[in-house]
């Protein structure tokens, strides 16, 4: 059964503590079907939502502020999916439905070029491909799906319609011969065939109705344990669909996998509904969605997020915002920096606007949600619903060409800094940390915020990666298989003012991001500041990579807007004294 990938774990550990999660996992010879499953259900939905956004261009998510050319140009790009032919197989005739017809995406840049990989691995440069192994006949074909998929992607009306390359793979070979496999020399996962950056999964993993919830569990740690280790090492940007709200079979969580991934991009769908995206948090804890996107199912809002990675690398490569002296020897440094995983995550989330209703306070009891007013001091630093927000591209590429800031100062210290300050309200940082309490492990953000007349608002996210460990153990028959341990390090960000209280603190002990969001801080010093706790396996790195993205953004005061407001309608009335009188002398 080519359509199933089997799966399952030897041995798991899941040590957890206030301030550390690590765990290893391993394969067996016991059974778990990994099934994949794309994300939408009928050929007319398929066909509606494909035409829709050819024919229109998408709005919503802020492209129309962006500078002309920014439409991913020069980005290797993958798109995986799942098979969708039902049955897939037929005697000797076994067909592969996953592949982005170039036709049903509409693809207007003759310059993208597709290469399509199908669960033998086989690669084609054309739609169609049919081939015999050993027995069985061979037939790869055209899924709607995929082509919908794409055309959000990278179609002519979608958001990266400039990307270079697309890699359009079957998902079952993807998560196993690609993200699943290791060398036996080097350890390192294979790359994709043109090291895509940017990766578009609007698929999930599903497990059999009899999965227990240990297996379920420790089968969603292999799979996040897979997708880490080959982010970790290649550095690749996996933007994954949650799901569609059903919950997962075991772990009872409407996160799927690989969603779950801690060093991915999880997206769900805005507005949300029972039926349209899944709610958070992950079976172990974890906030989820990172972000959603206007659409009504996450296969057509993932694309959306991928698009705009795509951008965000397309500017980090231009070294678009890049400045002298910002603490990076030349536009090489800034360009590795502004596109790294960690960056374009941290600026896409800080980006993202918060709808009516958004929180980062929130209780669940026997399945009922009661959402509570958004808390300054959290542990769930994303809504369960929207994640950090709605995509908005245009407010994460200001964020991103504000420019790179260094930090005020580094000790191992909490107490609050008012000086040096740093001279604009908004950037971001790609920096690293050493982890531990009895190090430089407090990196301290100073900002004036000096305008007497002025409330702000600030939005800031701290993301890192998960650590990972690859493996080789024995298999049975003297092969080797993959094995994978995976350890997080727990990193707080908090805000203190110049008396030394905390205003504001994201401490999750279960994410590798944070987020705060607070309203009307009050003109003064503030001390941003990145705190490193440690936790860590000692395997792990001694440092935490991290990216940091911040906006202070000025708020008027009541008097001014009212201010504002008289002369708006002071000057609509001249206007129409203008109109009426125009209109009398004619």
């Amino acid at each position: 059964m080519r359509f199933s990938i089997q799966r399952s774990v030897l041995s798991q550990k899941n040590h957890r503590n206030s301030r550390n999660i690590s765990h290893s996992i391993s394969l067996n010879t016991s059974h778990i079907w990994r099934r994949y499953f794309a994300l939408a259900t009928s050929a007319a939905a398929l066909a509606a939502a494909g035409s829709a956004v050819q024919a229109t261009t998408i709005t919503g998510i802020g492209l129309s502020g962006l500078p002309a050319g920014l439409n991913g140009a020069g980005v290797n790009v993958a798109q995986v999916e799942a098979n969708f032919a039902t049955p897939p197989s037929s005697g000797t005739q076994t067909i592969d439905q996953f592949e982005a017809n170039p036709a049903g995406v509409s693809i207007n840049n003759s310059a993208i070029g597709i290469t399509y990989i199908d669960f033998n691995g086989h690669q084609s440069s054309t739609t169609g491909a049919s081939y015999t192994s050993g027995s069985y006949t061979y037939n790869d074909i055209e899924s709607g799906h995929a082509d919908s998929v794409g055309g959000y992607f990278y179609g002519s009306s979608g958001v990266a319609s400039g990307v270079a390359h697309v890699d359009n793979y079957d998902a079952g070979y993807f998560e196993n011969s690609v993200v699943g496999t290791l060398s036996t020399t080097s350890l390192a996962p294979p790359p994709t065939l043109n090291n895509d950056k940017v990766v578009n999964q609007s698929f999930i993993n599903k497990f059999p109705p009899t999965t227990t919830a240990a297996q379920a569990q420790s089968e969603q740690t292999l799979i996040d344990g897979e997708y880490d280790n080959y982010t970790n090492t290649y550095g690749t940007i996996f933007v994954s669909a949650v799901g569609d709200g059903s919950a997962e079979v075991g772990t009872n969580s409407q996160i799927n996998p690989p969603a779950t991934a801690y060093n991915s991009i999880a997206v769900g769908a805005y507005p949300y509904t029972t039926t349209s995206s899944g709610i958070g948090p992950t079976s172990d804890g974890r906030s989820a969605p990172d972000i959603v996107a206007p659409g009504s199912a996450t296969s057509y809002t993932t694309p959306l997020v991928s698009g705009a990675a795509a951008i965000m690398v397309q500017a980090g490569t231009l070294a678009d915002g890049y400045a002298s002296g910002d603490g990076f020897a030349n536009q090489a440094a800034y360009s590795t920096a502004a596109t790294d995983e960690r960056t374009v995550k941290a600026l896409l989330l800080n980006g993202a606007v918060k709808p009516a209703g958004w929180t980062n306070s929130y209780s669940v009891n026997s399945g009922t949600y009661t959402y509570n007013p958004v808390s300054p001091t959290t542990t769930t630093p994303l809504d369960p619903r929207y994640g950090s927000g709605i995509l908005n591209v245009d407010n994460t590429y200001k964020n991103l060409i504000a420019g790179r800031v260094v930090a005020s100062s580094v000790n191992n210290s909490t107490a609050a800094l008012t000086s040096p300050t740093i001279t604009h309200n908004e950037g971001w940082d790609y920096s690293s940390i050493t982890n531990g309490l009895t190090a430089n492990n407090v990196a301290h953000y100073v900002f004036n915020l000096s305008a007497a007349s002025q409330r702000y608002n600030l939005t800031s996210t701290l993301v890192w990666n998960a650590q990972t460990q690859a493996s080789l153990v024995p298999a049975v028959g003297g092969a080797q298989k993959p094995s994978f341990s995976e350890t997080l390090n727990h990193l707080d960000l908090n805000i203190y003012n110049s008396a030394g209280t905390l205003v504001a603190s994201s401490a999750s002990t279960v994410d590798n991001l944070q987020q705060l969001y607070v309203l009307g801080l009050t003109p003064g010093s503030y001390d941003l500041q990145v705190v490193d706790l440690g936790g860590a396996a000692t395997w792990a790195s001694p440092t935490d990579p991290y990216a940091l993205a911040f906006n202070f953004q000025p708020v008027p005061e009541p008097a001014a807007l009212l201010v504002l407001l008289c002369g708006l309608s002071a000057l609509a009335l001249r206007r129409r004294n203008r109109v009426a009188l125009q209109m009398n002398t004619d």
